[in-house]
């Protein structure tokens, strides 16, 4: 769904409201028509038509534990961050002005990723050569973490239609907190030569996240009419 549809969608809502009084002039006049996106939206790895918002803190339950085997503490803790905020993303763009998931979805994520955290701060350190082979999960991570960021420059119109701008502005901020501190933990248990791998493989990542809070602190919530 483009920006232009969910422009639509938020004057839609404000249309029913201002028609729907006694005696109001427009009360007669159809609404506006929805224009046609820009651009198709994105295919999700999880289809809005299976999996429901009130689904998503199930998946980030069942995904604990499929720790595979071989798979360092710092491996799985990317892996995991990747599925984590695929899931976010994927609250984002269902949001179509009923439930917004992604408060609460974003307050169990940061949970886990405090536990992975954990698990990380209790490994053994992490050799030059394994730094480098955590490169295709940080490219992951910057990857999935941008199209987060356009899922909310996308849904920004309804996020602030529905009132949603400063729960969104403070889940952000819990996110980046502890998505840097995932990033400080691996670079702390790293060996000093190979420090710099990792901070400069988490650059995009953690800037996408940045992006997203930039956004949502430019929201404003629309006043009741």
């Amino acid at each position: 769904m483009g920006l232009l549809t969910e422009e639509t969608s938020c004057l839609n809502k404000r249309w029913q409201r201002h028609r729907s009084r006694p005696g109001h002039i427009y009360s007669a006049i159809p609404p506006p028509q929805s224009r046609a996106p820009l651009q198709t939206e994105r295919q999700l790895s999880f289809s809005a038509l299976e999996i429901s918002n009130q689904s998503l803190l199930a998946i980030v339950k069942m995904t604990k534990g499929l720790e595979q085997s071989g798979d360092s503490a710092f491996e799985y803790a990317l892996k995991q961050a990747n599925i984590y905020l695929g899931l976010l993303e994927q609250a984002v763009n269902n949001f179509d002005g009923s439930i917004y998931d992604f408060p609460k979805l974003t307050e169990s994520v940061s949970r886990h990723l405090n536990e992975d955290i954990s698990k990380v701060r209790e490994s053994s350190k992490l050799s030059e050569a394994g730094a480098a082979d955590l490169e295709l999960l940080f490219d992951d991570l910057e990857t999935t973490s941008e199209s987060l960021y356009r899922a909310f420059v996308i849904k920004k119109p309804t996020i602030q239609c529905t009132s949603n701008s400063n729960v969104t502005l403070d889940s952000l901020r819990t996110l980046l907190v502890f998505s840097e501190g995932l990033v400080s933990a691996i670079v702390y248990k790293t060996d000093l030569d190979a420090k710099y791998l990792v901070e400069d493989y988490a650059k995009q990542y953690l800037k996408n996240i940045r992006s997203a809070l930039v956004v949502a602190g430019g929201m404003k919530d629309e006043a009741p009419r």
